[in-house]
């Protein structure tokens, strides 16, 4: 019996160290197979407005990379992913503030992470 309650606890222990680092894995793998990557963290603080978009935004990135690969492939990633990325916006501006400068940083961050920089792909 307590053999069994020594490998059950090796097994939690390993999925939980490990687990995280496979589910990130294959979100990125999932996002590889259409060309796509998470653009890199702009800071460690979650409690900074441009971490807090960035995370907002690359929600949208792992969720759908199928309707961002192909809204980067037709240039119309607005359009095609209005709905989450205004959502997203309306979650952003209740925590940030609906100033211009957070309007601006969350359409700055909405370039980078989903048009990787081009804004003829928005």
């Amino acid at each position: 019996m307590s053999r069994n309650l020594a490998w059950m606890f090796v097994a939690i222990v390993v999925l939980v160290v490990f687990l995280p680092t496979i589910i990130s894995g294959l979100r990125t793998a999932r996002l590889h197979r259409h060309g796509l990557a998470l653009p890199p963290k702009p800071h460690q603080d979650l409690r900074r407005p441009e971490t807090h978009a960035w995370y907002l935004l690359t929600e949208i990135l792992l969720r759908d990379p199928e309707k961002v690969a192909e809204g980067r492939r037709q240039g119309d990633l607005r359009q095609r992913l209005g709905d989450e990325i205004d959502k997203n916006r309306s979650v952003f501006l209740g925590h940030q503030g609906s100033t211009p400068a957070m309007e601006a940083l969350y359409e700055e961050t909405l370039l980078e992470v989903l048009a990787a920089g081009d804004e003829a792909l928005l």
